[in-house]
């Protein structure tokens, strides 16, 4: 109800929380990633969606620290180890 990405907390780990990204499949879409500023946060893999069966959901669940701030693209199709996204 309140948008995304998701947050939920951890029970027993204070310092971190589970934040899930969520995606509506498009036609066309065969990979979706999250693209993080500053770049050098970005271990490409480690921020791929994955599609939820043959559903129309991509999604992709994070350990990350409680007070972590940053900005992020939701990326459909990004271009192979280029360092270059399309949207």
């Amino acid at each position: 109800r309140r948008g995304a990405p998701l947050g939920e907390p951890i029970e027993g780990d204070p310092q971190h929380i589970y934040v899930t990204f969520l995606f509506r499949h498009t036609p066309g879409t065969e990979d979706v990633m999250v693209q993080v500023f500053p770049l050098s946060l970005v271990d490409r893999d480690a921020w791929r969606l994955k599609r939820f069966g043959d559903t129309d959901l991509w999604y992709r669940t994070m350990r990350l620290a409680r007070d972590a701030r940053f900005q992020y693209l939701l990326v459909r199709n990004p271009l192979p180890a280029t360092g270059v996204y399309q949207s």
